[in-house]
């Protein structure tokens, strides 16, 4: 990992299997963490507004199935079904100032037609899985109020087995960027 100006960039030239040092000396292909990517004040202003909307999950639609609270934006997506399901309309205005600083930025060229909001409890994490291509090339991840910590593992079809390869944000407010090659190819729990 190379850090440099808040920004941690985890790529890596091969695709080969590879571990994580925490003290930063191999790297993860398609993945960057910007530190400290929104104020605490944008924070604030930003939980203020998610606050006030409608919660889904932990029974209630959409996905009762969810052990945890969930927003959708944009689009209604399952993880029951791994596949869209309704058009909800543009995202929400609370969200402009995080998508033009992202362009801004060059982290993306166009602004992104879906958001997904995850409530997650001390200790709650999501089980492995491998993100759906219709969300890419690029996905974005805000933490907020607290640290995250992403566990990444590149998949072996022919041999069904995974190696557990990590990489930490290690604040609230940083944003995780996972590029094409990143998710297409490691779990995340």
């Amino acid at each position: 990992m190379e850090k440099n100006n808040n920004r941690i960039n985890c790529d890596n030239d091969n695709n080969d299997n590879y571990d994580i040092d925490y003290n930063g000396s191999d790297k993860i292909q398609g993945l960057t963490i910007i530190e400290n990517f929104i104020t605490v004040d944008e924070e604030r202003e930003l939980l203020r507004n998610i606050d006030v909307m409608p919660w889904g999950g932990l029974g209630l639609l959409p996905n009762p199935e969810m052990k945890r609270r969930t927003q959708h934006y944009g689009y209604v997506f399952s993880y029951r079904y791994r596949k869209v399901l309704e058009n909800l309309g543009p995202l929400p205005h609370f969200l402009d100032f995080i998508i033009a600083r992202c362009i801004s930025q060059g982290i993306i060229d166009t602004p992104p037609n879906m958001c997904i909001v995850n409530e997650y409890n001390p200790g709650q994490g999501i089980m492995p899985h491998t993100d759906a291509s219709y969300f890419g090339p690029t996905i974005l991840s805000l933490s907020l109020l607290s640290p995250c910590l992403m566990t990444f593992s590149p998949v072996n079809t022919e041999e069904g087995s995974k190696n557990n390869n990590g990489c930490s944000s290690s604040s609230s407010s940083s944003c995780v960027i996972l590029r094409e090659s990143t998710f297409t190819i490691n779990l995340e729990g």
